[in-house]
């Protein structure tokens, strides 16, 4: 699933890269080195700095991880296509499944890579988007292939109250859990101890019926509950 419009005048293109992961966005910054069309216009470690970041440098592009601390990719496309519209973001995964992709779509991702593609496939997405055209290629077409096959639009609303039995506190520790935060720095936060942190974690998967954080964290992705997530502001 690709299209490609007609190329525009050739301009550099200003990317901006955000990971969690030095390595990661060193290995990027080599990539996109090998072309005269892009420059690297800065890198941020979390999806708060890349909200930032965005508002200094204004990139045209945004190479955005979907899982960072702090603040995770998805919330911070989200918050940043709805005040910077003309910003452009690719989403980088290491996963190729719906759960990820449609919320990143639902975001306003235009395009969608896993962390494995090679510099022509993510100079390629970047030169597609920057010219006004989305980019789910490969197993990203495929997965939103076979999602759509098993009844994507029939999904009904009440998929979410599982949710929608957490008490406020539960509410809150998912909360912090989606943004990245360690058992340490929850408690911290709301002012209880680790142990009552976990005893709210235990409680919180046996009620949306799921076995660990991860597979918590993907639920979540899947119905849409980043999408109300802010960042923490300590009472004054």
């Amino acid at each position: 699933m690709n299209t490609t419009p007609r190329r525009s005048k050739q301009k550099i293109i200003n990317v901006l890269i955000a990971d969690d992961h030095a390595v990661v966005r060193e290995g990027i910054r080599k990539l996109l080195n090998g072309s005269d069309r892009i420059k690297i216009a800065g890198e941020a470690e979390n999806g708060l700095q890349a909200i930032a970041m965005t508002g200094e440098l204004r990139p045209d592009i945004i190479l955005m991880d979907a899982s960072m601390p702090e603040m995770n990719g998805i919330v911070a496309t989200k918050k940043i296509r709805r005040k910077y519209s003309s910003v452009k973001i690719i989403m980088l995964s290491m996963y190729a499944t719906p759960d990820y992709i449609i919320p990143s779509i639902k975001a306003g991702a235009s395009g969608y890579l896993i962390k494995t593609s090679c510099s022509k496939e993510i100079m390629e997405a970047i030169y597609t988007v920057h010219d006004g055209g989305r980019y789910f290629k490969g197993q990203i077409a495929e997965s939103l292939i076979n999602e759509f096959i098993l009844g994507l639009n029939s999904r009904k609303p009440a998929e979410k109250q599982p949710f929608d039995r957490l008490s406020h506190r539960e509410k809150q520790v998912l909360d912090f859990v989606m943004k990245g935060h360690t058992f340490t720095e929850i408690a911290d936060f709301l002012k209880i101890s680790p142990k009552t942190v976990t005893t709210y974690r235990y409680r919180i998967m046996q009620k949306v019926n799921v076995p660990n954080i991860a597979s918590l964290i993907k639920l979540a992705l899947q119905h849409g509950l980043c999408d109300d997530l802010t960042p923490y502001k300590p009472a004054i």
